[in-house]
């Protein structure tokens, strides 16, 4: 600033010193008749100052616009007429609020319906577990009778009967062949040795019986076996069918359910679409039944032009003015 000042004044008294040139010849005589009236000499301070140099800021205007940090559109999951609207534009909504509320008319029937087809499922599974213990009572019913327990084998020689009449057809085979040897040596009677021999066969028959009452056992033994694996099967169909029928209630309660609409933020609505006894689907086109912005924080979108890029760096501070 000193430094402009020196220049302006040099300047100043050039034009000065010109104008008085040329004022000169045709002003001698007045110059010199005046001359004597100023003898005094005019005196002119000038300061001087060293020149410096400094950084002259910079700064880029721009102009952009203010948006929330979130914003989220509204759309219903589930198919369905508009019964109630607990919203309108510019409301402030808290994130789990209800926002609409369709007719889940439908949507409970049906979960009526599937609570009814558990409680019949759950009663199959019992009637199932019943008959898998009376199976099993059955089996050791029959065990018991045969004198075994799990996983013994049951053979027919084993069987009571078999190995009684057994012992007693090995005495009556010995005794036939005593008597055989006596009636020929003529120490016995005919009659003798005729009832030994049928005493023989009548075991023979018994023990073929004993045989057959041995296998029809052995076959009950089986038979109540695959019995109770039977009913176990039974029961788990019984159990794959409640559980089917246990999700297709938690389905339907989820039906029940997403008849509400909830917010999922918290914030301002900034667009309603959505009217008592419109329907609504989700696979309509632009399903959407509110937006909702949030405002606690705001972001500053500014479009920079590409020859101002190189203006701006990370940590610069910025000023902003709504308008």
């Amino acid at each position: 600033m000193h430094l402009f000042r020196v220049v302006y004044f040099a300047i100043l008294l050039t034009l000065v010193g010109l104008m008085s040139a040329a004022c000169g010849g045709s002003g001698a005589a007045d110059a010199n008749s005046n001359g004597k009236a100023n003898t005094e000499t005019q005196s002119v301070s000038v300061e001087t100052s060293l020149a410096k140099i400094e950084q002259i800021p910079t700064y880029l205007e721009a102009t952009g616009t203010l948006a929330s940090d979130a914003q989220s559109d509204v759309a219903p999951t589930v198919a369905g007429k508009i019964e109630r609207v607990n919203f309108d534009i510019g409301s402030y909504v808290r994130k789990g609020d209800a926002l609409v509320q369709l007719d889940a008319g439908d949507a409970r029937i049906r979960l009526r319906q599937a609570e009814a087809q558990v409680e019949q499922q759950r009663s199959a599974v019992n009637q199932a577990e019943a008959g898998v213990q009376q199976a099993i009572a059955s089996l050791r019913q029959t065990q018991v009778r045969l004198g075994i327990g799990d996983g013994e084998t049951f053979l027919i020689k084993d069987f009571s009967q078999v190995k009684s009449i057994t012992a007693q057809l090995t005495l009556a085979e010995k005794e036939l062949a005593r008597h055989e040897k006596l009636i020929q040596s003529g120490d016995v009677s005919r009659s003798s040795y005729d009832k030994a021999k049928a005493q023989r066969d009548q075991l023979l028959g018994q023990l073929d019986e004993a045989r057959s009452n041995a296998a029809v056992a052995i076959k009950a033994i089986t038979t109540a076996e695959k019995a109770v694996g039977s009913a176990k099967a039974q029961v788990g169909i019984a159990q794959s069918a409640l559980a089917a029928s246990k999700t297709q209630v938690d389905q339907a309660r989820k039906t029940v359910s997403d008849n509400v609409v909830y917010s999922p933020i918290s914030g301002y609505v900034s667009e309603r679409n959505a009217d008592p006894g419109e329907y609504i689907s989700p696979s309509q086109p632009n399903a959407k039944i509110a937006t909702i912005v949030r405002t606690a924080v705001l972001r500053l979108k500014i479009d920079v032009p590409e020859q101002d890029i190189g203006k701006v760096a990370v940590g610069q501070g910025v000023a902003t003015q709504v308008s």
